[in-house]
């Protein structure tokens, strides 16, 4: 299923990451809220916001009102998705650069075990330096 979706997820993630890099940062002050009328500015009597904290300078319609909290969620969510969706990306990208390297990758393998997804990190710095290391006497020798 995530290979289906996985081009619109990818569109979707940069437009949303887009957006939350240029959308203004919300306020750190909470909303002003109407206690009956009187504007004590304790906790709210209801969950309403008072039609002032609506209205500053457009119409009600034209603004949305999100919890900082929430923002930050939803930017935070996004953020991991985003990871999510890049790497299965450049994961499908290094198989194909190793089906067409197959034999360096295969015995690559053979000595220091095949990385996978699930592999630890220092499994993947070894492997890392022992390509790198070949890599660089190939380069020295051709």
């Amino acid at each position: 299923m995530f290979r289906l979706k996985k081009d619109n997820a990818m569109k979707y993630s940069k437009a949303l990451l887009d957006y939350f890099k240029s959308s203004p940062k919300v306020p750190t002050t909470p909303p002003i809220w109407s206690d009956s009328g009187k504007g004590t500015g304790g906790p709210p009597s209801s969950l309403s916001p008072s039609p002032s904290a609506l209205t500053l300078g457009s119409s009600p319609s034209s603004l949305i009102s999100i919890p900082q909290r929430i923002h930050q969620m939803a930017a935070n969510h996004l953020n991991i998705t985003n990871n999510v969706l890049y790497s299965y990306e450049y994961w499908e990208l290094a198989e194909s650069l190793a089906r067409d390297n197959n034999e360096f990758f295969n015995y690559l393998n053979t000595l220091s075990g095949p990385l996978t997804l699930h592999s630890s990190i220092a499994h993947a710095v070894q492997y890392t330096r022992q390509a790198l290391q070949w890599i660089r006497i190939s380069a020295n020798v051709g």
